[in-house]
């Protein structure tokens, strides 16, 4: 009877050990994609908060552009650009020029873009009120096996405006890559 309770015992044992272990996998992979997204979101948040904080000590400014992006490897990130016209109405035009210096990772690697209303060009052409100002949203992109930047081989962006096909203002900014993270680390 005692060998027969202590099978018993056993299995039961070795059934709740099959069965807990995958559960106690999946809740911290659960708790670990809640708090993924909780410091991204703050990530996002902080960064809003730096550049509306930004906006308010350029006063009037003609131009914002980040001036350091940083994303993770096969991760993707947003900032914005904002123009604005502190004189007459006109016509802007904005490109966005890549900037690469020799021993940055390559453009299939590492990739910024505007994100336009279809059917825009690389250029795109807004008409602009004194006092009116356009936000324009970037999106900033790295594959998983673009090579971590140093700062000497960071990606860089130029950004002209033009008013009327005429200079206007300049901009620049730079992108850093970081090591991604796996499913735990």
């Amino acid at each position: 009877m005692t060998k027969r309770g202590a099978l018993e015992l056993s299995i039961n044992t070795i059934v709740i050990v099959v069965i807990g272990i995958p559960l106690l996998t999946l809740g911290l992979v659960f708790v670990r994609g809640i708090f993924g997204k909780l410091n991204e979101l703050s990530e996002d948040t902080f960064g809003t908060a730096q550049a509306q904080i930004g906006r308010l000590g350029q006063g009037e400014a003609r131009l914002i552009t980040p001036s350091v992006v940083t994303v993770k490897q096969g991760k993707t990130t947003k900032q914005n650009i904002v123009v604005g016209n502190d004189g007459t109405d006109g016509s802007f035009s904005i490109l966005l020029q890549d900037r690469r210096q020799p021993g940055a990772p390559s453009a299939n690697q590492v990739e910024a873009r505007m994100v336009l209303a279809a059917g825009s060009t690389n250029s795109p052409t807004v008409n602009l009120k004194s006092g009116e100002s356009i936000t324009i949203p970037l999106v900033i992109a790295a594959t998983s096996d673009a090579p971590l930047t140093t700062g000497l081989n960071s990606v860089q962006y130029a950004i002209e405006v033009k008013k009327d096909n005429q200079p206007y203002e300049n901009g620049a900014f730079i992108i850093n890559i970081e090591k991604g993270s796996g499913l735990f680390g």
